[in-house]
């Protein structure tokens, strides 16, 4: 597209935005809200990274069982319930489902205070997990309608990078309210202070008309939610679709796998006190994981102006980069180098955020979108969430009861999950060969 093919195009778009809807503050204002939600939500969810360690000394727990309620307790019913809960908010208030979700999951974090048992935890942790599943999908498809195309990535940008910011506030978090109050009264004031915004979304957003720059299609409404059969074909069709939900369900494989897992490991292999892992979790993945959520999404809106296939290329080069990296930061024997080769990963793992969401979004109708957010995240948290930090625990119990590796297996274990980012690479270097004709495609129908 030419420099005045782009500026007409972004008129068009400044045009759309005064047609009707929230005012471009009220919009950016809803996005600090959102970014807020996004940022307790990853809080709640990874807060047990760190807290596993007191909570394995005080419930006896296994390895096995840690990655359980890490991992697959939470992903399972996650996914369960997002694809339902997604339908409903691709017809009614995104806000409402919002707000209903925000304030299931901070109660059962609170809740998670009062566990006394394996089960108990179990059972709040998928409670937690049905409320975020309430979470994504109406904030995708919210953040979508707030902003056009052209802004719609730094949106998505500046609220990925509010997963990261809680990332790195769970550990910091976790690890002084650890020390400073237990892990009990942790869980109880990150709940509360968290409940406290279910006010503040019910009544301070506004809900803008869907599809207000995109449109669904000639001839629909965008407020009819779509037959499911329509919707799951139309989806899950588009190969860019397709890939770019299983690469991100694979890179996200193992990215959560060294995640949750690197307390643990540099607990036991370094002997390293909570509260300075907690700082070195939070460094690491709290300023490298938004550097890799800024770079990612300002590499794929800079280069996806000449040619659209970076959007796929951008997070394949990222997803390739930290293999090597990773095996490093696992084998060296010194604590300093260790942590030194952990920030390539760190960056590199979160390059494919902003990509992924932006690109499922536009090639989504705006009816759909919804749907369309709950379908990436069922690859993403499932495979990435669910099944990477849960495969880490078991292989450690594995490796440590068939060859007596008490001290080495989570070196192992984690690192043979890195399989994940090479099958990422490939399914969104495979994604590219569609990219451009899927997106055109959307924006045609619109």
């Amino acid at each position: 597209m030419t420099a005045r093919g782009r500026s007409d195009r972004l008129g068009r778009d400044d045009m759309a935005a005064g047609a009707g809807g929230p005012s471009v503050a009220h919009s950016w204002y809803a996005l600090f809200v959102l970014c807020l939600i996004g940022m307790l939500s990853f809080i709640d969810r990874a807060i047990l990274s760190i807290l596993q360690i007191p909570i394995k000394a005080e419930l006896g727990l296994s390895d096995s069982q840690l990655g359980l309620l890490t991992g697959l307790a939470f992903a399972f019913f996650y996914v369960v319930v997002a694809l339902p809960v997604a339908r409903i908010a691709d017809r009614r208030s995104r806000k409402h489902v919002l707000a209903i979700s925000l304030a299931i999951w901070t109660v059962m974090t609170a809740a998670c205070g009062f566990a006394h048992s394996f089960i108990a935890l179990l059972l709040l942790r998928i409670g937690l997990a049905v409320g975020e599943a309430g979470g994504a999908a109406p904030v995708h498809s919210l953040i979508s309608d707030y902003f056009p195309r052209s802004k719609r990535t730094t949106a998505m940008t500046l609220w990925s990078s509010s997963l990261l910011a809680g990332i790195m506030l769970a550990f910091l978090l976790g690890g002084w309210l650890s020390q400073a109050i237990g892990w009990r009264d942790t869980f109880v004031v990150l709940g509360v202070a968290g409940f406290a915004l279910v006010p503040i979304v019910l009544f301070t957003l506004k809900e803008p008309p869907r599809g207000r720059f995109d449109g669904v299609g000639e001839g629909q409404d965008p407020n009819e939610r779509a037959p499911l059969r329509e919707t799951v074909r139309t989806l899950w069709t588009s190969p860019t679709f397709r890939n770019f939900c299983l690469a991100g369900g694979f890179l996200a494989y193992a990215s959560n796998a060294m995640l949750v897992w690197n307390a643990p490991f540099y607990s036991r292999v370094y002997g390293v006190t909570i509260g300075d892992i907690a700082l070195m979790l939070a460094t690491l993945k709290g300023v490298g994981g938004i550097a890799g959520v800024m770079i990612g999404g300002f590499l794929a809106q800079w280069l996806g102006r000449s040619d659209l296939r970076w959007y796929a290329y951008v997070p394949a080069i990222a997803a390739i980069v930290m293999v090597p990296f990773s095996l490093a930061q696992y084998f060296v024997d010194s604590l300093t180098l260790s942590f030194l080769f952990a920030i390539v990963p760190a960056i590199a793992g979160s390059v494919y955020l902003a990509p992924i969401i932006t690109v499922v979004q536009s090639v989504s109708p705006a009816n759909m979108r919804a749907f369309a957010s709950a379908s990436m995240a069922l690859a993403t948290t499932f495979i990435g969430y669910g099944l990477g930090p849960t495969a880490v625990g078991i292989t450690s119990d594995f490796l440590t009861h068939r060859f007596g590796l008490v001290d080495t297996s989570l070196r192992w274990a984690i690192s043979l999950q890195l399989v994940g980012a090479l099958l990422a690479c490939w399914l969104f270097v495979r994604s590219a060969r569609r990219l451009r004709e899927d997106m055109k495609a959307q924006e045609h129908r619109a």
